[in-house]
Order: C-alpha cells, then sequence, then structure tokens
C-alpha cells in the first residue's frame, strides 16, 4: 500500500477501540483446525493471566466450521471482553481493521502450507508480525526486525512472545513498523514483473547465445 492508502485505513480504524491505550492483536484466518487460531486464544489467555493491568485486544477476522467452537473456548476462559470475532469481512473492511491493530499473528505452521499472503499484507500495513518459526514465513519475516518468530504450536513461547511486542517501546515500535513496509514492498506485485522478466530476458539471451 502506499502511505496515503496506509494513512486512510488508519483513520478509518480509529473507531475500533473506544478505550485509550488499548493495544490490539489481529489475526486473519479461516477457523479451522490447521489455523491453529485456537492456540492463539490460549496463548492470549496466558498472557492475560500474568499482566492483568494491560488493556488489549484480540482481533480475530473470519469465518469457518471452527467459529462456534473457539467463542466457546473465549468464553470458558473468560475472555470474552478481550476477544472480538469480526467473522467474514470484505477487502476494505479487514485492511481497517488491521490498520487500526498494534501487531499481527500469524499462526499456522501445517506442512501443506504456501506462502502466508496475509503476513505480506499485515506487513504492507506497517504492522509488526508474530509468526511461526516454520515454512515460507521464515522467509517473510526476519526475526527481531519485522516481528519476532515463535516456536510452532508452542503456547508458552507464544505468549511470552506476545509480552514482547507489548513491551516494545516507541522507538522498537516505530523501526519495527517501517521495517514491515520496506519488507512488503519485495514481495510487491510491481518488483515480481520486473524479476520474471529480467529472468525471460536472460533466458531468451542464453537461449540466442
Amino acid at each position: 500500500f502506499t502511505q496515503k492508502e496506509i494513512i486512510s485505513y488508519r483513520t478509518k480504524a480509529k473507531g475500533l477501540n473506544s478505550l485509550k491505550k488499548v493495544i490490539s492483536i489481529g489475526v486473519v484466518a479461516r477457523l479451522a483446525d490447521e489455523n491453529e487460531v485456537q492456540m492463539v486464544i490460549r496463548a492470549f489467555h496466558l498472557y492475560l493471566q500474568k499482566r492483568p493491568a494491560k488493556k488489549c485486544k484480540l482481533f480475530i477476522i473470519g469465518d469457518g466450521p471452527k467459529k462456534v467452537e473457539l467463542e466457546e473456548l473465549a468464553k470458558q476462559l473468560k475472555i470474552t471482553n478481550f476477544v472480538r470475532f469480526f467473522g467474514f469481512v470484505s477487502e476494505d473492511e479487514k485492511r481497517t481493521i488491521l490498520a487500526g491493530c498494534n501487531f499481527f499473528i500469524f499462526p499456522r505452521a501445517w506442512e501443506l502450507d504456501g506462502f502466508g499472503i496475509t503476513t505480506i499484507e499485515a506487513l504492507s500495513l506497517g504492522l509488526p508480525i508474530l509468526t511461526t518459526d516454520f515454512g515460507p514465513q521464515i522467509e517473510i519475516v526476519t526475526n527481531g526486525k519485522e516481528g519476532y518468530r515463535y516456536k510452532p504450536h508452542d503456547i508458552v513461547d507464544l505468549s511470552s512472545k506476545i509480552a514482547k511486542m507489548v513491551n516494545l517501546n516507541k522507538m522498537e515500535l516505530k523501526n519495527m513498523e517501517k521495517f514491515a513496509i520496506e519488507r512488503a514492498q519485495n514481495f510487491s506485485e510491481i518488483r515480481s514483473n520486473r524479476k520474471m522478466l529480467a529472468i525471460i530476458k536472460s533466458q531468451d539471451e542464453n537461449s540466442l547465445n
């Protein structure tokens, strides 16, 4: 996204948090077992238990077969005031919600996983990322630069990384936001097209030699 688009989405997102100084965490996923949203909820609950004074919200965007089960889990853990399920939303709504978040979690560590496009979208909005130290995510997020990676399927490690992200000072957070936007540009359509054209041109030149 351009800087103008980022500012526009952030402006529209201002109404999401009614409380001041609320730290919002975004998740975008189909609510199915392989996406491990249940683990995120449990890790978030663990974080809240250790730091009850912090004002945090978990925003879950997406729908799927496990939605009712996940809503019930939030009730059982008594964190319904801290977790909001948005269900299925439009692309514009999704970007607006994400733009209002402080950081983004990509929890999936699935053997059949492809490239995590939602991570790129979050980066392009300037969001630091918490993601698994697994598969394609390793290629996208540099640990400690655009965000942090955590051990796959590890609730305790994810909870500790949430705490680490929440406790970033203003300068650290600003740097991560800057690095996030820069990193997303590496995956832009224009850059990809240029690389593809360069490869085709190189192959054509080689075939003539």
